[in-house]
């Protein structure tokens, strides 16, 4: 493990090294000191996390060497997309661009799953919405029943009310005719 690391490391000083001078070179760099950039920057970044993967989740003095030299990595990146700019300023924005297209992306998903989870509660509403109409179509029928039974209710009691005062007027008008002809 330790002679990996070393090895690492030692792919690490020299890619580092060599992406200083091209920074240093950046106001006469070329298309082809451009893309030996970019690739020693891929080695370099790959050196590193090999370094990582050497040395695993132990502590002790390569733990803290591959700290100092993320933190170099880090000041390396920074110096990086500096020289980026520098020498080729469309690249610049096209890397700018595909990150914002890239968080765009992501904004995009989460909108589509907020948008998923919405429908499907809009379509639970519409099923319950659709069982409240059938409920309230039924009432109205049992409630037109309802007032059918309660409108004939109440005519026959009328009907009853009508015929009793008959009957009751019926047999007044009768004792009324049988006093008349008995006394008089």
């Amino acid at each position: 493990m330790n002679e990996e690391f070393n090895l690492y490391e030692e792919e690490f000083l020299k890619y580092s090294k060599a992406l200083l001078s091209k920074f240093h070179q950046a106001p006469t760099a070329t298309q082809q000191d451009y893309r030996e950039a970019i690739e020693e920057f891929n080695n370099l970044k790959r050196s590193l996390d090999g370094m990582q993967l050497s040395i695993g989740n132990r502590s002790g003095p390569q733990f803290t060497k591959l700290t100092q030299y993320k933190s170099e990595f880090q000041q390396i990146k920074q110096s990086y997309t500096q020289y980026v700019q520098h020498t080729s300023p469309t690249l610049a924005m096209a890397i700018e661009q595909n990150e914002k297209l890239i968080e765009y992306t992501k904004i995009a998903y989460e909108a589509e799953g907020h948008a998923t989870h919405i429908q499907f509660q809009l379509q639970n509403q519409t099923h319950k919405l659709d069982g409240m109409i059938k409920k309230t179509n039924e009432a109205t029928h049992d409630i037109g029943t309802s007032e059918s039974l309660i409108n004939r209710m109440k005519n026959r009691a009328i009907y009853r009310k009508i015929l009793t005062y008959s009957m009751v007027a019926l047999i007044l008008v009768s004792i009324i005719i049988i006093i008349w002809y008995n006394f008089f």
